[in-house]
């Protein structure tokens, strides 16, 4: 009996299976986990192919196997059968190897490399004849991407991958034998080992004797940080365009080349839901290939009779959206595959007692998943001339020089952050992108800045970067690159209709993601094909070579700190023991120009190294691929600082501690770990947030609050951070940690949130309005200033104002509460930055900001506010005018929405609120960021903002260094 079994395996797993002598008595039956269906009646199988039970000692589904296990049978499959291939195409960042198996028929097998260079003619069809092209139609089998359990915790698909392979490996049936003989089937059965790992090991620790069906159980529910990320905390199915993680450049790079036309998903959801596939509900992006649309309702027809044969249920739609393409679905969509998204309620193991009484068995949650791939392969199978030949014509219009791709251009313009722009090329070779260049100012029309702004003509400068649209890619670059892709109208007034009605947003991820902007690169759209001129770049960007640094420097040594990587370079001297100086403002010495924020290092401070120092300064310069460059003269030219004078501040070594587990979020916390392990490469430590108490604060000066998903600080925690803080720490808070700080109650900061001052914000418009001013402000009449006799006084912030409505406190109490229902999901918003302050080093003065939090912070005198949102430029309107809380002046105009969804509520309370605050507190100080800065490693330019405070925050803000 099936329940017996379970329960033995799960006894012996805790070294519990009992001897005639044991005084522990076996679980009672419980004949409800009792699933044994055969998952592929009638199937016959080649004997000498191992099964899954001989080669771990249980079958799938019997419980999920661990990573060291789904190895072993990859292994021996592809060890005794001429049907399969193993393939590792990345490690994990635990070490652990990713592989997909290539499985086909043997003569497929003989001919695979003729194969897949067929595919990729078909991909890329510039050259390729007509006659051609249907031979190749009528020659190749499909190619199927079916890959699973991307989220560790989602366990199912892995173990039901397995039950995949063995069938189609050892299968002896005509159903398998002309499957075969018809498709390359590449699956990726464990798209995320170390999560799985985590997870798996979550359940042996409260694996209990005898089985558990309450999904509220820990064996079901596992505890912080789970196991649905990677080792970092990534979500690696949001990660398709963005590359960050070893996992997923491995996956774009391995089915990239392969050019599928189909790419499965394999997923879980809630555990008292049924089981769902697509196709997805609106909004439909305009950018998806509209070949795929009734193919998509075919599969899913498939599918849904192979559901009902066996009376499970199911549905499609509802709550899953595709518009965000990072998904591995969405991903296949914009390459021309068709995405097939299965989502099976979550059982972890055993089994899950459902609202209706009934259980639903882990096995046979595997089983759904093992059914539902073979549906998809057979309808693949039965269309493959026809899908192909959809593929192909979809893929001629996108090279098409009459086609809708032909007038469409990306320019990234040249940048001395030389390492963000290389990272952009690199995702672009990552994606197969084709990117270009020019070598002299060129001449170009049509052309549209990322805030919208539009001119007819512009010149290009030297070095600007060029893709365009017209190339193989073309739907996926159009996506990833396009400044404000717009959701459909109707999908708008669905989306409205559930907030005013519901109160809740029916959108599932962000609805931003243009990657210029997420990297802080200025980029400009062309309404025209690639210029004349352009060269085409080598596909692998080229490392920045150092400058030849003259032997025996007497002056100093520097790094330009325009490059992202200067910060990392100054921290990880720190580590080294040299001491080192940022500049605050920038300077020319010796006629070599640098940014502010350049990292600066004297001999004079450095004496105790002898003549190790620039064999030093040169490893770490080469160890981050920056220029490092040396002067032999202190004197700057004209007005610019002098090597000796105040501007270059000394640092202090950041000793910095990331709060954990609790109510943080493992998404921000897992970001930004990510920033301090690999983007800056220093030491660190993780404290336990519920435990903080305990902690001895004085090892620190620096420490970080991520995002919380939940909760707040204990009281005595926020007591102990403020003591902390105020003997000269710096404490960096982020979007909700950042708002549970900006309270009265909390008493550790002077910034407010909007809701909570709304009733009283003319301090807070004065605060944006004298910020204003000393921009734009000029002189008042010069004989005024120089005249003997009083004058009757000068000009006033407010000047004006009086003729605005302005709303009574419980009017402005009503607006806001109602305007908070309307805040953006993950919008791109424009900022300005202080071109003064030392967090903005690297940073440009429009800045996009990713908006997905609903905390709107006010500032005022004396709390500095380096980045406000907002752009103000010249406009045509001469009076002041009301913008939500705040007062636009005459004259200007505040453009906010790059790209993204952001109704005008959320746009009224967003305008020239805080984006980053910093406020001195004691010794030390507070800086707030009201988004998280790190999102999914993406965001460079904000994620340079928090460097900046990490690193230079000792330095530049507290009076005197913390010691234990």
């Amino acid at each position: 009996m099936r329940s017996l079994l379970v329960s033995t395996l799960a006894l012996t797993v805790l070294g519990l299976a009992a001897s005639p002598a044991a005084a522990q008595p076996l679980p009672t039956e419980f004949d409800a986990l009792a699933y044994d269906s055969e998952f592929f009646p009638g199937a016959t199988y080649d004997s000498d192919i191992p099964t899954v039970e001989e080669l771990l000692g249980f079958g799938p589904g019997d419980r999920a196997a661990l990573p060291a296990e789904v190895e072993r049978c990859l292994e021996a499959w592809a060890t005794v059968s001429p049907r399969a291939r193993l393939i590792e195409y990345a490690r994990s960042h635990e070490g652990r190897p990713l592989h997909y198996m290539v499985v086909t028929s043997a003569a497929n097998m003989a001919r695979l490399d003729e194969i897949k260079d067929g595919v990729a003619r078909l991909a890329d069809p510039r050259g390729l004849s007509g006659s051609a092209g249907e031979v190749l139609v009528d020659s190749l089998p499909a190619i199927a991407w079916m890959a699973y359990s991307i989220h560790g915790d989602e366990t199912s698909g892995t173990d039901s991958a397995l039950a995949l392979l063995y069938h189609l490996i050892a299968g002896t049936g005509a159903e398998v034998i002309e499957l075969l003989d018809n498709v390359v089937v590449l699956v990726d059965s464990m798209q995320n080992p170390d999560g799985r790992h985590r997870y798996l090991q979550q359940v042996a620790e409260h694996r209990a004797a005898a089985p558990n069906v309450d999904d509220q159980s820990l064996l079901h529910a596992g505890y912080w940080p789970w196991g649905r990320t990677n080792h970092y905390l990534f979500d690696l199915n949001r990660d398709w365009i963005l590359g960050v993680n070893p996992e997923s450049r491995g996956r774009i790079a391995a089915a990239g080349s392969w050019h599928p036309q189909i790419m499965v998903d394999g997923h879980e959801m809630g555990s008292q839901d049924t089981y769902l596939f697509s196709p997805a509900r609106g909004p439909r992006s305009p950018l998806v290939p509209r070949s795929l649309e009734p193919w998509s309702a075919k599969f899913a027809r498939d599918q849904s009779e192979a559901f009902d044969r066996w009376s499970w249920t199911y549905y499609t739609g509802e709550w899953n959206e595709g518009w965000y393409p990072g998904y591995t679905d969405a991903w296949g969509d914009y390459r021309g595959a068709l995405g097939i998204l299965y989502e099976q309620a979550s059982f972890t193991e055993d089994g899950v007692r459902q609202a209706g009484g009934n259980i639903v068995t882990y096995r046979e949650a595997v089983h759904h998943q093992a059914v539902s791939s073979m549906a998809n392969l057979n309808t693949l199978t039965r269309n493959r001339a026809a899908i192909l030949g959809d593929y192909l014509a979809e893929r001629r219009l996108n090279v098409a020089i009459d086609g809708p791709w032909a007038k469409r251009t990306f320019a990234v313009l040249p940048t001395d952050n030389r390492s963000r722009l290389a990272g952009f090329l690199e995702l672009m070779n990552l994606q197969g992108f084709e990117v270009y260049s020019v070598a002299a100012p060129t001449p170009v029309s049509g052309v549209v800045d990322q805030l919208g702004r539009r001119r007819s003509r512009t010149t290009l400068p030297a070095g600007t970067v060029l893709i365009p649209n017209l190339q193989p890619e073309a739907h996926l670059i159009a996506t990833m690159l396009e400044f404000d892709v717009q959701l459909p109208i109707e999908y708008l007034e669905r989306e409205r209709t559930s907030i005013l009605r519901d109160g809740r947003s029916t959108i599932y991820d962000v609805t931003a993601w243009t990657v210029t902007m997420l990297y802080g690169l200025e980029a400009l759209a062309l309404d025209q094909g690639l210029p004349s001129g352009a060269e085409r770049l080598s596909p692998v960007a080229e490392a920045a070579v150092p400058t030849q640094v003259p032997d025996g420097a007497q002056v100093a040594w520097l790094v330009d700190g325009a490059d992202d990587r200067s910060v990392a370079y100054a921290a990880r001297l720190l580590e080294r023991g040299v001491s080192v100086r940022v500049a605050d403002r920038a300077l020319e010495l010796g006629g070599q120009e640098f940014a502010r924020g350049s990292v600066v290092v004297l001999p004079a401070d450095n004496r105790r190294f002898d003549g190790d120092l620039e064999a030093i300064l040169r490893q770490s310069a080469a160890e981050l691929q920056l220029a490092l460059r040396a002067v032999s003269t202190g004197l700057g030219e004209g007005e610019l600082p002098d090597i000796g004078g105040s501007h270059f501040r000394r640092l202090e070594p950041p000793r910095i501690a990331l709060l954990a587990r609790g109510g943080i979020s493992s998404y921000d916390y897992g970001s930004i770990w990510h920033t301090l392990d690999l983007e800056l490469g220093i030491r660190h430590s993780q404290l336990d947030e519920t435990a903080l108490n305990f902690a001895d604060l004085r090892r620190y000066n620096v420490v970080v609050l991520p995002d919380r998903f939940f909760g707040s600080l204990e009281e005595s925690a926020i007591e102990a951070l403020t003591t902390w803080v105020e003997a000269g720490g710096t404490l960096i808070a982020i979007a909700d940690s950042a708002a549970e700080l900006a309270t009265e109650e909390a008493g550790l900061s002077q910034v407010r949130r909007l809701r909570d001052v709304i009733a009283d914000v003319e301090a807070y418009e004065l605060a944006v309005l004298r910020e204003g001013m000393a921009v734009r402000e000029v002189l008042p009449p010069v004989d005024e200033v120089w005249a003997h006799v009083a004058a009757a006084g000068g000009a006033y912030p407010w000047d004006g104002l009086d003729d605005l409505a302005s709303p009574t406190e419980e009017e402005r109490e009503r607006q806001d509460e109602w305007d908070r229902m309307f805040m953006p999901q993950g919008a791109l918003l424009a900022s300005r930055t202080d071109p003064e302050h030392w967090l903005t080093f690297g940073t440009s003065a429009e800045l996009p900001l990713l908006v997905n939090q609903d905390t709107v912070l006010m500032a005022k005198q004396p709390t500095e506010v380096p980045v406000r949102f907002g752009v103000l430029e010249k406009g045509t309107d001469a009076d002041a005018r009301r913008v939500g809380w705040s007062v636009v002046a005459g004259g200007e105009d505040l453009r906010l929405r790059m790209s993204g969804l952001l109704w005008p509520e959320a746009a009224a309370r967003l305008a020239n609120s805080a984006a980053v605050t910093r406020e001195r507190r004691g010794n030390g100080q507070v800086i707030l960021f009201a988004n998280p800065p790190t999102f999914r490693a993406s965001t460079l330019g904000t994620a340079r903002l928090l460097t900046n405070a990490m690193i230079y925050g000792p330095a530049f803000g507290a009076r005197t260094p913390i010691t234990p």
